[in-house]
C-alpha cells in the first residue's frame, strides 16, 4: 500500500511537472509574440507623426499601432492572470503590458506632438520659462515642483523645454504605475497579487479628464506621485515595529519626510490632501487601541506624526504667498454662497448637460464612459471596508483589517471635501478631488479584488475565475485608455498644440501694436502668449497685445458691426478652433456661416497665415 501510495505521488508530480514546464513554454510564446505586437505597433506609431491639428488622438493615430497594443496587453493578461508563471516570467508579463499601456500616455511624444495641453498646461510652459530664464526664482512660486523637474530634465537631455514638460508628465504616470502595486502589496497576501495590483495601476483610473489631465498639471503629477507617500506610510505602520511618536527614527521615517516636501512643492492642495489622510488613519488607530488596547495595531507605530509635519510644511509654504491664501478664502466664501443658491460646481454640470443634449448625448453617457471602472472598484472597496469593519467588531481584527478602516475613514473624508467643492467651486476643481477619492479606492478595489479571488477558489475552479477575471481586466483597460486623453468619445476636443499655432501666435504678437485687440474663437491669446514669452516675463511687455474671445452671436451675424470704431482688431481662427466648432460641436456655438463670412467680408481681411493659423484683421 506504502508504495502504491508512493508511485501516485510520483506520477502526480510527474504530471505537475509536465504542466508547469509546458506553461512556461506557452508563456514564453506569448509574451514574445506580445513583445514583438508592441515593439511593431510602436514603430507604426512612431513613423506616422501628426501633420496639423488632430482632433482626436485616437483616430489619428495608426490602427496597426492599436492592434499591437492589443495583442500585446491581452497576451500580458494571459500569461499574468490564467498561466501564472513565476519568477522573471511574471516579471516580463508585468514589463509587456505595462509598457503596452505607458505607450498609450506617451502617445503624444511617440507621435511628434509639439505640444499638449491647451489653457493650464501653456501658461505651466510658460512659468517654466520664467524659471529657466530667471524671471522667476522657485521660491516665488506656489507649485515649482513639476517646473523645476522639467528644467533639470531638459538640462541632462538637451530636449526643447516644450517637449521635456511632455516627458516629465510621462514620468509621473510610470511613477504611479509603479508604486500603486507596492501599497497593495503592503495590505494584502495571495495568489498573483502582484499581477493584479500592476494591471489595475495600468487602468489610471484617477485620470477623468474633469480635474485630473493627461497634461503638464500639477495637481495631476502630485496625484500621481500621491502613492509614494501612501506606500512608505504604509510600511511605516506595518513592517516597523516601535514605540509611539517619533522617535525612534527610521529610514522610512526619512524617506516619507523627504517624500512630503516634494509633495507640497508639486502641488499643496494635494499635499493637505494627503494630510487630512494620514492624521485620520492615525486618529482611527487611536481610537481602535483606546477600544481594544490588546489589538494588533497597538504594537504598530502611528502616522500621527508624519501628518502633523506635513501640515506644517504646508503651512510654512504657503503662507508666505498670497495666492494661496486668496484662493482659500474664495473657496469658503464660495461655499457659503452656495448655501443660500445653487453652487458653481452644480451650474456647471447642468450646462454641460444641455450642451451635451443638444449634441445628442447625455451626461449619463458620459459618466458611464468616464468612471464604469471606477464604480466597479469602488463597489470591491465599499465591500472590502465593510468586511473589514465587521471583523472589527467581532473581535476577529488584524493590522491590516484596521489599515482597510482607516483608509475607508479618510476616502470618507476626501468625499466629504469632494462635497464642498463641488459647491464652491467650477468643475476643475472638484474634479481634482474625484481623483484623490478615486486613488484610494484603486488601492482598497485591488485588495478586495485579491481576497475575493481567494475566497471563490474554494467554490469555482482556477481556470475559471482566472479567466473571467482576465476577460474584466480586458474590458476595464479598454474603456480607461479610451478616456486617457480628451477626444470626440466624451465630446471634447484634444488639447493638441500644434507648432504651427504657437508660431502664428508669435508672429502676431511681434507684427500686432499694443494698441490692438487679439481676440480668439473661445480661446483668447492670453494662455499662448504665457508659452511664447513667460508668464511673469510677458507683464513687462507693455506693447503685447490683449483680448478675449469674440461672443458667438457676434461671430456668427455682426463682426463687422460689432467692433466698428474700436480701433485695431484681430480675429485669429485655428484650424483646431474649425474642427472643434463644426466637426465636433457642429455648430452648436460658432456656426459654419460665421467661418464662412471671414473669407467672404470686404471689410474683413486675411493678414496671417500658417496653414494651422490664420488671423484676420477687421477693418473701421
Amino acid at each position: 500500500m506504502q508504495r502504491a501510495n508512493t508511485r501516485r505521488r510520483r506520477r502526480s508530480a510527474s504530471g505537475t511537472g509536465t504542466e508547469s514546464g509546458t506553461s512556461a513554454r506557452l508563456s514564453k510564446v506569448l509574451l514574445l509574440v506580445g513583445g514583438l505586437a508592441f515593439f511593431g505597433g510602436l514603430v507604426r506609431a512612431y513613423f506616422a507623426p501628426a501633420t496639423g491639428y488632430e482632433l482626436s488622438i485616437y483616430g489619428s493615430t495608426p490602427a496597426l499601432y492599436w492592434v499591437g497594443i492589443g495583442i500585446a496587453v491581452a497576451c500580458a493578461l494571459v500569461v499574468g492572470l490564467v498561466l501564472r508563471p513565476g519568477g522573471p516570467l511574471r516579471w516580463a508579463t508585468m514589463l509587456v503590458g505595462g509598457l503596452s499601456i505607458l505607450s498609450v500616455a506617451a502617445l503624444p511624444l511617440i507621435r511628434g506632438y509639439f505640444f499638449y495641453g491647451m489653457g493650464d498646461s501653456l501658461t505651466h510652459l510658460g512659468w517654466a520659462k520664467d524659471l529657466a530664464s530667471g524671471v522667476m526664482q522657485p521660491t516665488q512660486f506656489l507649485y515649482p515642483g513639476v517646473h523645476t523637474t522639467t528644467l533639470l530634465i531638459r538640462e541632462l537631455t538637451g530636449m526643447t523645454l516644450n517637449r521635456t514638460l511632455l516627458l516629465v508628465v510621462l514620468l509621473f504616470v510610470l511613477v504611479y504605475f509603479v508604486t500603486v502595486p507596492l501599497c497593495v502589496g503592503v495590505l494584502v497576501d495571495g495568489r498573483g497579487v502582484s499581477v493584479i495590483a500592476a494591471f489595475s495601476a495600468l487602468l489610471l483610473l484617477p485620470s477623468n479628464d474633469l480635474g485630473v489631465f493627461m497634461m503638464a498639471h500639477p495637481f495631476t503629477q502630485a496625484l500621481y506621485f500621491t502613492p509614494v507617500l501612501l506606500y512608505l506610510a504604509l510600511r511605516h505602520i506595518l513592517d516597523a515595529p516601535g514605540e509611539e511618536g517619533l522617535l525612534p527614527v527610521t529610514a522610512t521615517d526619512g524617506a516619507l519626510a523627504f517624500a512630503s516636501v516634494a509633495l507640497v512643492l508639486l502641488h499643496p492642495q494635494q499635499a493637505l490632501n494627503v494630510a487630512m489622510v494620514f492624521l485620520l488613519i492615525g486618529a482611527t488607530r487611536a481610537v481602535i487601541v483606546r477600544r481594544w488596547n490588546d489589538h494588533p495595531i497597538a504594537a504598530q507605530r502611528s502616522v500621527l506624526g508624519h501628518g502633523a509635519f506635513l501640515m506644517a510644511v504646508f503651512l510654512l509654504w504657503t503662507s508666505r504667498l498670497e495666492r494661496a491664501q486668496q484662493s482659500s478664502i474664495g473657496v469658503v466664501q464660495s461655499f457659503f454662497k452656495s448655501i443660500l443658491q445653487t453652487g458653481t460646481g452644480a451650474n456647471d454640470v447642468a450646462t454641460q448637460a444641455t450642451s451635451l443634449s443638444a449634441l445628442g448625448g447625455s451626461t449619463v453617457e458620459v459618466a458611464v464612459k468616464l468612471f464604469l471602472p471606477t464604480v466597479v472598484f469602488g463597489l470591491l472597496a465599499a465591500g472590502l471596508v465593510v468586511r473589514a469593519l465587521l471583523a472589527e467588531a467581532r473581535g476577529d481584527a488584524s493590522r491590516r483589517s484596521a489599515i482597510v478602516v482607516a483608509l475607508g475613514v479618510a476616502t470618507t473624508a476626501l468625499t466629504a471635501m469632494f462635497g464642498v467643492f463641488y459647491l464652491a467651486s467650477s468643475t476643475a476643481v472638484w474634479g481634482r478631488y474625484v481623483g484623490a477619492v478615486v486613488l484610494l479606492l484603486t488601492i482598497l478595489g485591488c485588495v478586495a479584488l485579491v481576497r475575493g479571488r481567494e475566497l471563490a477558489t474554494g467554490r469555482l475552479t482556477d481556470v475559471s475565475i482566472d479567466s473571467a477575471l482576465a476577460v474584466v481586466f480586458a474590458l476595464l483597460i479598454v474603456l480607461s485608455t479610451m478616456t486617457f486623453f480628451m477626444s470626440p468619445l466624451i465630446y471634447l476636443p484634444s488639447s493638441q498644440v500644434p507648432e504651427t499655432e504657437m508660431a502664428g501666435y508669435r508672429a502676431s504678437f511681434e507684427s500686432v501694436g499694443g494698441d490692438a485687440r487679439l481676440l480668439g474663437v473661445r480661446l483668447g491669446p492670453g494662455r499662448y502668449s504665457d508659452a511664447v514669452y513667460g508668464r511673469e516675463a510677458k507683464s513687462s511687455m507693455s506693447n503685447l497685445a490683449t483680448g478675449g474671445s469674440v461672443p458667438p452671436e457676434v461671430f456668427n451675424r455682426n463682426l463687422t458691426t460689432h467692433y466698428n470704431g474700436e480701433g485695431d482688431v484681430y480675429v485669429v481662427v485655428k484650424r483646431s478652433d474649425e474642427r472643434r466648432e463644426l466637426e465636433l460641436y457642429r455648430g452648436l456655438m460658432y456656426n459654419e456661416s460665421g467661418f464662412r463670412s471671414l473669407n467672404s467680408t470686404a471689410e474683413v481681411s486675411l493678414v496671417q497665415t500658417t496653414g494651422d493659423y490664420k488671423m484676420y484683421k477687421v477693418s473701421d
